[in-house]
């Protein structure tokens, strides 16, 4: 149908382990998408989650947008380190061989190398 498909992926639950980043990062990779958006668990003022984390004193009542992070006890990972993986995490799927291949694929059945254009000009940017 020539839709271009995006995936949203959320890195850093509290209970998620390496392991299962590394899962997420893999099932991305594995779905034909054209672009993704890896981004942090937060816990978002009114959600049962946020309220929890009230009542335990490891969110302040005003706090509206929390992110998880292991050193306010909200995660397994600090925030710098759910940032390593989301990078980790886009250097996996924009690299990944059958990603390009899809790509080049699509530009070359829709005569159109917009796509490629760009995501050359990403891998070699002109300073």
């Amino acid at each position: 149908m020539g839709f271009l498909v995006g995936g949203n992926f959320i890195v850093g639950a509290p209970i998620e382990t390496k392991k299962h980043i590394q899962e997420t990062i893999q099932f991305a990779k594995s779905l034909p998408l054209d672009t993704v958006i890896f981004s942090h668990f937060g816990y978002l003022w009114g959600a049962p989650i946020w309220r929890e984390a009230v009542k335990q004193g490891k969110i302040h009542p005003d706090e509206f947008l929390v992110l998880s992070d292991s050193k306010r006890d909200l995660a397994q990972f600090d925030v710098k380190e759910i940032d390593e993986f989301c990078v980790k995490a886009y250097r996996n799927f924009f690299f990944n061989p059958r990603y390009w291949l899809r790509e080049v694929q699509y530009a070359l059945s829709h005569k159109n190398l917009t796509y490629l254009q760009l995501g050359l000009r990403m891998l070699h940017p002109k300073k």
